[in-house]
């Protein structure tokens, strides 16, 4: 996607702008990166049926969602994503 679409970094494509966009302007670069990654890989964990557990990919799926709480504002976060349209 990245040479397809002439971009210099995965995080400018199609894929990932969508989010990096709702993201709020004073995080930096690389908060905004890993909020991204992590959103897009718990949306591919959810869509398979993982729910958060102690165990094997319900671990996983915990540790993904927990490293963004501690890097933004998530009430903010999740207002801006619902009022986007991001989440319904």
């Amino acid at each position: 996607a990245m040479a397809a679409q002439n971009k210099k970094n995965i995080f400018e494509t199609d894929l990932f702008q969508p989010i990096m966009s709702i993201l709020p302007h004073d995080l930096r670069e690389r908060d905004k990166r890993i909020i991204t990654d992590h959103s897009r890989a718990v949306m591919f964990l959810v869509s398979d049926g993982i729910k958060p557990s102690q165990e094997k990919a319900g671990s996983i799926l915990r540790r993904l969602i927990r490293g963004p709480v501690f890097l933004a504002d998530l009430p903010s976060l999740a207002a801006t994503s619902a009022s986007s349209g991001l989440i319904k």
